[in-house]
């Protein structure tokens, strides 16, 4: 509840999200003024999401839409993300679907060159490679289209610029004689068979393509197959610019899928866990090649759509398919995958087997499952998503509200990390043999090692802590489920909030009477110290430390370490990408990446940054780092990668470093720099600052200049039209949070996000980011 002393208040704070919105083109019309009460009290309410609202048509032309001007606020909102975000998708795109792109592209080419005066259109670019490879196969024309100014913007530049180095090829010295206007001239009128379209490509009407083409190539991949618009791209060609007999690819797709139970790695029963949080707004990525689950049906196909046959494009409202189940278990959802005929001879697939990417899982009210009976599926799709159901089967939930994050999930599956606490723990209880001794977690959902101590013999009591409310409800769950409610006492607090009364405070409320033996920090982000572990660490200090009593820490300390490596685009089919891909890898902060997962170099040997002991060290002395690091390999220094080795006790250790044969659920860090090329015998002057919660990279180029092993490259490192957008988008996402704080307008903008994240191609959106945006609404600490 919120209080305002004057409407006035209340309206100038609207003026601030409208003033904000005002600096971007595509800004929310001016918004509704809340009414208020007598007392200037509105109560928010939370959304909800209940799994057959997926089934619902949330359109643009609902009436909900179309009366509600914080609706139309919201997707332009979000329209304004999807822009900022797309260079990222499609470099992401292109790090895991290159080698598909260019199958297709390949069909592409033979179709163009069995074809008179073939036309083509290209929707999604592959960063300009696409059209640039019809070109090659000399197409009359090819037109490029996309959705995003960014992604179009890469598309026209990767274009020029190759088209640039064709002509100077062919022409050479000549180009010479030319002046700056003649020669952009002349790139314009080399390049002139390809030609650039930004638009919704569901949108595309006469004007954008004002001929009729016999090649269409959609080239935008999506583990959900319909996720990015594939249906509606198809069918509005098919009545604007393609001709009857038009070569489209892909030609067909097919459909399987199969039920699924999840399961998790840790040692616990940790059901109450697993079907709390197993649900999604949207279907989600899956990779069952690492996500622990069990088959209980075998695959069946569901579609098979025939791009030229526009019946089988049609919404299939529902079809029912009797699937044998081969397991008895818990049926949390289906996964379904596809196989993708570029081609009538020529397919790929997304299968687990094949490694072409992600398959799709669409959660259900989960519901138990016999082996050796049948179950009733029933499977639509509305051209942007596919829904499954079960018939005559009871629901054991039906309503969510709350959604954990992600990486908790994959750390309840991160066997190497629950090994070496319980390593730890049990060597400490090992040592403390004979005595009574009282554990204290901070930061410990979902309670996996709270639950390990609790089983040590000599462990008498453990607490553990946890600041959101929903996350701490459904830890209690799980240690009920585990019986081990008598031990463990779960606090729903932040840690630095904790009030300890010790023994002889009994007779009044205080989180803590007892002096904890060992405390166990559990929380850490991709550089170690991001959730406040030296914060942490100096509140235990001051609170729980006599000079008689220090307890023990797991882990006790913690080594960052890191190298510098060679991560960007070069070329693809030998075209240039580089230059204008680059620029759209930066960002302002320390990011994170999966390094095993990249195309990535490494140009130096690790190298330890900062040492750690947590019995002393805090945010009140922190370390600063100057690191001439050698160089091993030629190339080009485009980032530093960072990771940390926890010191569990004197004989256990957990890392994080991406030279291991395990797969830690944290991933690396990485902070991009000005680029450097490189060869050995260079050392480059690395400074790393510590911030407290975050550490700050930088190199000390005055340092190198003169240096005939190193050249500071003069390439931009980033966009700066692309970095002014995203800090004005910031200012309107500020002002938006500001907004949502009056209970009316949250309820209204969330519920608009909410359908939306639902069904977000029906509104132009990348899936990602509708379903990230709203699902900030259900991870909230109430």
């Amino acid at each position: 509840r919120l209080r305002f002393a004057k409407a006035e208040e209340m309206a100038a704070m609207l003026d601030q999200f409208i003033n904000a919105a005002n600096q971007e083109p595509g800004r929310p019309p001016a918004p509704l003024q809340p009414e208020l009460d007598e007392t200037g009290q509105i109560k928010a309410d939370k959304p909800k999401f209940w799994v057959n609202m997926a089934e619902k048509s949330y359109h643009p032309e609902n009436q909900w839409y179309k009366h509600s001007i914080v609706a139309k606020g919201m997707q332009r909102y979000l329209e304004t993300q999807c822009n900022l975000f797309s260079p990222k998708a499609q470099l992401a795109a292109l790090d895991e679907y290159t080698n598909q792109m260019l199958i297709a592209g390949k069909v592409m080419q033979e179709y163009i060159k069995a074809t008179s005066s073939a036309k083509v259109v290209v929707v999604g670019s592959g960063a300009g490679v696409l059209p640039l490879m019809a070109s090659e196969a000399r197409a009359s024309v090819a037109y490029s289209v996309e959705h995003y100014h960014y992604e179009s913007q890469i598309s026209r530049s990767v274009v020029a610029r190759n088209k640039y180095t064709q002509m100077r090829a062919e022409f050479g010295a000549r180009l010479q004689e030319l002046t700056q206007e003649q020669l952009k001239s002349k790139v314009a009128g080399f390049a002139s068979d390809i030609r650039h379209v930004n638009r919704d490509p569901r949108q595309l009407e006469y004007t954008d393509i004002p001929e009729k083409c016999n090649i269409l190539v959609v080239n935008r991949p999506h583990y959900s197959l319909l996720g990015t618009g594939l249906m509606n791209i198809v069918q509005n060609a098919q009545r604007t610019f393609l001709t009857d007999d038009a070569k489209i690819v892909p030609c067909k797709v097919k459909v399987y899928a199969a039920g699924l139970q999840l399961n998790t790695t840790c040692p616990y029963l940790m059901r109450s866990f697993v079907e709390t949080y197993s649900w999604s707004l949207n279907v989600q990525p899956i990779d069952l090649r690492t996500t622990p689950h069990k088959l209980l049906t075998k695959p069946f196909q569901i579609f098979e759509f025939v791009m030229n046959d526009r019946k089988s494009l049609e919404p299939v409202e529902r079809r029912q398919f009797t699937v044998p189940v081969e397991t008895t278990g818990i049926l949390h959802g289906f996964v379904y995958y596809y196989e993708t005929f570029l081609s009538e001879t020529l397919s790929i697939s997304n299968c687990a087997l094949s490694r072409g990417g992600e398959q799709a899982l669409y959660y259900i009210n989960a519901r138990p499952v016999q082996m050796d009976t049948e179950l009733q599926v029933l499977v639509s799709h509305n051209k942007s998503r596919i829904t499954f159901d079960t018939a005559h089967s009871p629901s054991i939930s039906v309503m969510h509200e709350f959604c954990c994050p992600e990486w908790m999930r994959n750390m309840v599956n991160d066997t190497t990390r629950t090994e070496a606490y319980s390593q730890a723990i049990e060597h400490y209880c090992h040592t403390r043999s004979g005595e009574e001794v009282t554990v204290l977690s901070l930061c410990g959902s979902p309670g996996v090692i709270a639950m390990v101590a609790a089983q040590q013999m000599n462990v008498r009591k453990v607490y553990v802590t946890e600041k959101v409310q929903h996350l701490a409800a459904n830890m209690r769950e799980v240690v009920a489920d585990n019986g081990l409610s008598e031990k463990i006492t779960v606090i729903n607090k932040e840690p630095r909030n904790l009030e300890f009364g010790w023994e002889e405070y009994q007779h009044q409320h205080y989180d803590l009477h007892e002096r904890p033996d060992c405390i166990i920090f559990e929380l850490f982000d991709c550089a170690c110290v991001g959730e406040g572990v030296l914060y942490y660490s100096k509140f235990i200090r001051n609170a729980v430390n006599t000079p008689r009593k220090t307890p023990t820490l797991i882990p006790c300390g913690a080594t960052i370490k890191g190298c510098l490596v060679q991560l960007r685009s070069t070329k693809i089919h030998g075209y240039d990408v580089g230059p204008s891909l680059n620029i759209y890898r930066w960002q302002p902060d320390m990011g994170v990446v999966d390094l095993k997962s990249t195309n990535f170099k490494q140009l130096s040997d690790e190298f330890e940054i900062f040492r750690y002991d947590f019995y002393q060290d805090g945010p009140d002395n922190l370390p600063h780092a100057e690191i001439a690091v050698p160089i091993i390999a030629e190339g080009i220094v485009s980032a530093i990668v960072v990771w940390f080795d926890l010191q569990m006790d004197a004989e256990t250790t957990y890392s994080t470093s991406p030279f291991q044969d395990c797969n830690p659920h944290i991933k690396q860090g990485i902070t991009y720099i000005n680029e450097l090329k490189v060869s050995p015998g260079a050392r480059v002057p690395l400074i790393a600052v510590n911030k407290g919660a975050d550490i700050v990279f930088s190199i000390d180029e005055n340092a190198l200049r003169g240096s005939p092993f190193v050249t500071i490259l003069p390439l931009p490192r980033l966009d700066p039209a692309w970095r002014e957008h995203a800090q004005k988008t910031e200012e309107l996402t500020k002002s938006l949070q500001s907004r949502m704080q009056v209970a009316s307008e949250f309820k209204a903008i969330t519920q608009a996000a909410l359908k939306m994240a639902i069904q977000p191609t029906n509104f132009g959106l990348d899936p990602q980011i509708a379903t990230k945006f709203c699902n900030a609404f259900f991870t909230s600490v109430q």
